[in-house]
């Protein structure tokens, strides 16, 4: 059994400020609380074949008459995360997506900062679009394309016997036609795992 749990890092609210009237004064001790959760569950985490995922938000530390160059970046929480993190990823917003003249979604760039398990500083483009979530349309597009499973020739795409004159159009006939999309990531992954399968001994 796999379990996922979700956090958001800056939601976190300790009790002395509760117990503080609003606009008093109270010590940060955020980071401290961070650190102190972290280490009673880590071993038992490591255990349990479970997931958490902490969303953390990056602010810019401006530091007293710096004016130009690279500002450092804070975290809630302190640096606790980022060592007990076993994947670290920060995303960036790169900018909007746009159905006609409403905006639908938005481009995000991610950045693979820290990982134990595998090579990190990997870096993707993805797209988020509002009430779906990430598009898987455009990144099977290229695949299929890169793997031959979908002709393309300039600027037309050959899905299944049928001619898109742009990369829109294609995307567009995926998203519209699951049954089409589902044939090609099958085969895609056919063609994926086989090749691992003879370069793997």
């Amino acid at each position: 059994m796999f379990f996922t749990w979700l956090s958001q890092v800056a939601a976190l609210v300790p009790q002395c400020e509760i117990d503080v009237p609003v606009g008093g004064v109270y010590r940060d001790v955020q980071s401290r609380i961070l650190t102190q959760a972290l280490r009673k569950i880590h071993y038992s985490l490591c255990q349990s074949h479970s997931v958490i995922i902490f969303l953390n938000q990056v602010r810019s530390s401006v530091k007293p008459g710096q004016v130009f160059g690279r500002f450092d970046e804070v975290t809630c929480g302190g640096n606790s995360l980022k060592f007990y993190a076993a994947l670290r990823l920060r995303m960036m917003r790169t900018g909007l997506l746009k159905t006609g003249d409403q905006i639908s979604g938005l481009g995000v760039s991610v950045q693979v900062v820290k990982n134990k398990l595998a090579p990190a500083m990997k870096k993707s483009d993805l797209m988020i679009e509002f009430g779906k979530g990430f598009r898987c349309e455009p990144e099977v597009l290229e695949l299929a394309c890169e793997h031959g499973i979908i002709v393309e020739e300039g600027n037309n795409y050959m899905i299944e016997g049928e001619v898109f004159g742009d990369r829109y159009s294609a995307e567009r006939h995926l998203i519209e036609n699951e049954e089409v999309l589902d044939n090609i990531i099958t085969n895609l992954r056919k063609h994926l795992f086989e090749r691992k399968r003879l370069l793997c001994p």
